[in-house]
């Protein structure tokens, strides 16, 4: 992620619906004392696959993008 960026997503295997995948699109805020995004969800879901779920974020990545 460059700093000029202002949205990015991340998927991870979910840990509240197991066999799911999480994937969120964050609006970017500054690094966090650990060089963590302390940016703000802007949309989030839940897939049955990675690919799903990939699939999804990159969607919603792009609506948000387009936005700017």
């Amino acid at each position: 992620m460059t700093p000029t960026e202002k949205y990015s997503a991340a998927i991870l295997p979910s840990f509240e619906q197991p066999g799911q995948w999480f994937w969120q699109v964050l609006e970017n805020g500054p690094a966090g004392s650990l060089g963590e995004n302390t940016g703000t969800v802007v949309e989030s879901g839940y897939r049955s696959s990675e690919k799903g779920a990939e699939t999804a974020a990159l969607a919603a990545l792009i609506r948000w993008r387009s936005t700017e």
